[in-house]
């Protein structure tokens, strides 16, 4: 009798629960949040935060904070994702989203900083991320800013790259000299 009462509650759970995914792993909810992380920027937005981030990424960027002694990355001089300070809103262009595997996706978004009304000629920007699940959500693993035409060697300059390349400038200090 008891056997057969848990039997019909796991049935009734497993019908009625809603079931969650184990991973992110196809493109159309890789692309539904990156438009959920490009809506955070609407109407002067509060933009990204660590919530959307790999924790990876977020490690990296303590990890900077205390090394530099800053508030904020040096590396970064504005928004983690569009690179400025003050912003309308962000207008996409084009995105383009590829999925490497199903759970690593890779998106090319080009995008305006300034309202169409307002758009100076050379406002547009494109940036490349990294898209991996953590916890079952995409999570933004890495950004490269390839805005400038020719930026190939960008692509050796991510972010995550880049945040390594100043801690490690601020915490490795020159080697004494041994006297002989």
């Amino acid at each position: 009798m008891r056997a057969k009462l848990l039997v019909t509650f796991a049935l009734i759970a497993a019908v009625f629960l809603p079931s969650t995914p184990s991973t992110a792993q196809d493109a159309a909810s890789a692309k539904a949040f990156l438009t959920t992380i490009f809506h955070l920027y609407d109407n002067h937005g509060n933009g990204v935060s660590n919530h959307y981030l790999h924790s990876s990424l977020v490690a990296l960027i303590q990890a900077d904070v205390k090394a530099t002694g800053s508030d904020i990355p040096g590396v970064l001089d504005g928004d983690l994702l569009c690179g400025c300070q003050e912003w309308d809103g962000l207008w996409v262009h084009n995105m383009i989203l590829k999925m490497e595997t199903p759970k690593r996706a890779l998106a090319v978004i080009s995008f305006s900083v300034y309202s169409p009304t307002d758009r100076p000629k050379d406002d547009l920007r494109t940036i490349k991320i990294t898209l991996i699940p953590e916890r079952g959500h995409w999570r933004i693993y890495d950004i490269w800013d390839i805005s400038v035409p020719g930026s190939e060697q960008w692509v050796a300059k991510n972010l995550r790259g880049r945040l390594q390349e100043e801690i490690d400038s601020y915490t490795h200090q020159p080697k004494p000299q041994t006297l002989k």
